[in-house]
C-alpha cells in the first residue's frame, strides 16, 4: 500500500430528474430552448 500511493477515482453523476428540476418550473411538459441551454451549462461544469 504505501509504494502503490492507492487514491479513490469517482465518476458522480448528476440525475435526470434533479438537473430538470433545477431548471423547470414544470417537469410534466418538454423543456423550453432556455431551460435546455441552462441545464446543458449546468453540466458543463461539472466536467
Amino acid at each position: 500500500m504505501n509504494v502503490a500511493h492507492p487514491a479513490v477515482n469517482v465518476g458522480a453523476l448528476i440525475g435526470h430528474t434533479a438537473l430538470h428540476n433545477n431548471h423547470m418550473d414544470r417537469l410534466d411538459r418538454a423543456a423550453s430552448g432556455d431551460e435546455v441551454a441552462g441545464m446543458r451549462a449546468h453540466n458543463s461544469k461539472k466536467r
